[in-house]
Parts: C-alpha cells; structure tokens; sequence
C-alpha cells in the first residue's frame, strides 16, 4: 500500500522531493510504519490495517479539517478501540475531526460536540452532558437482590420508592435482577446515601446495585421519535 501513500501527497501538492519522507511520516503516525506491514498490498491488510490506511491517506497535507465517515463500521471491539485511540490522537487546538456515525457509543467516546439528524432535519447540537441532561430519560438503576423471588422484588422497590423517588419505574425484572428508570430530578446524594447504607441491605434486600445516566441512544429515541 506504500505506492496509495506516495500518490496521495502528490495529488495534494507536496513536493515531488518530499513526497517519499511524507508518506513514512503518516504511516507511521498511523501504526503501519514497519517495513513488514508497508510492503503489502492493501487488499492483504486486515480490516483494522485498512482503516488505518484511510485514515492515513485523509492526514496527507496536514488538514485543519479531517472529516471521517463511519470509522469503525464491520470492526470488532478491539480494533474499534484502537482506532478509536488513533482517532482522538489527531484531535488537537489547530485541528477539528468531524465524524459521521450510527454508533452512539462512538460519538459519547469521541466527540466533545454533537450533532444529532433525525428525519433529516438538524434537532439538537450541544455536548454529551448537555444532550443527555435536557433530552435523556433519567437514570437507570440495576439491583442485584440477595434473595429471588416475587416478594423479595416488591420489598426492594418499596425500599427504592421509600428512600430514593416515589416515581421509580420497574422495566425489566429477572431472578435476582432488577432494571429501574430513575427521573432526572433524581437527588443522587440521597440516592448513594441509601444505597450504600445498611437500610439498602436489611430493608431493601439488595446486594449489589449500578446506578448509570441515560445513554445517547436515549436521547436519539427521544428527539427521533
């Protein structure tokens, strides 16, 4: 892919005579600087090499703008990660990465701005507190309960509507397991006062819990209907 590297400098204006040292530079920013790797043809690449070669051939010139479309599409959670890495490596004061993605998970991880299309129309930009704050459903609160069983359930929701909201939503119950929507008005010092306190124990029946705000996919279903 060596020969992809040396022709985009050229489309883009660098010097005939600098055009081979560029190309190095970028390829090894990117993680594929060894010889080994930068001799193969780019179809020999893994998924991860080759979009780390696109990202690459985007870097040539030194943009103030890198614009980058579904960057970890197809891609398994390790590579994700450390394109992912590479991504937020390049985002610096004279640089502005924009990114088009499906993934909430990736634009929570990766943009300090978001910009949320829906039906296409423009409905919010702000950043991830603000979106998940003014448009999130509240907080969802997992308790793992000590006992099973019907009666252990509602003593550990009579607890959570007692000492943590009256309008506690039970969504989803398993054996030992139960998922709570939480309202946003949540007083969350009250809240881990009485989760970790002895009464979550020995009047709740609750073992364990996980207390987490709305996601972004949240907020999507929320302002895309």
């Amino acid at each position: 892919f060596g020969f992809l590297l040396n022709f985009s400098p050229r489309l883009k204006g660098v010097s005939h005579y600098q055009v081979e040292r560029v190309a190095h530079t970028i390829a090894r920013a990117v993680g594929l600087g060894s010889n080994d790797v930068y001799t193969r043809k780019a179809g020999a690449l893994s998924g991860g090499m080759r979009r780390r070669l696109s990202i690459a051939m985007s870097l040539v010139g030194s943009p103030s703008v890198l614009v980058l479309d579904e960057p970890t599409t197809g891609l398994d959670p390790s590579t994700r990660n450390n394109i992912w890495e590479l991504i937020n490596s390049f985002n610096s004061h004279d640089r502005s990465v924009i990114i088009t993605t499906h993934m909430m998970l990736e634009a929570d991880a990766l943009c300090s701005r978001i910009a949320i299309i829906a039906d296409g129309k423009l409905k919010v930009v702000g950043t991830q507190q603000y979106l998940k704050n003014t448009y999130g459903s509240g907080y969802l609160l997992q308790l793992n309960l000590v006992q099973s069983g019907r009666e252990s359930q509602e003593r550990a929701m009579d607890f959570v509507r007692r000492e943590l909201h009256p309008d506690a939503e039970l969504t989803a119950r398993q054996v030992k397991t139960l998922n709570i929507n939480m309202p946003s008005d949540l007083n969350l010092e009250r809240a881990f006062r009485a989760l970790y306190g002895n009464k979550s124990g020995a009047e709740g029946g609750i073992n364990q819990f996980v207390l987490s705000q709305a996601s972004l996919e949240d907020v999507f279903v929320t302002l895309g209907g």
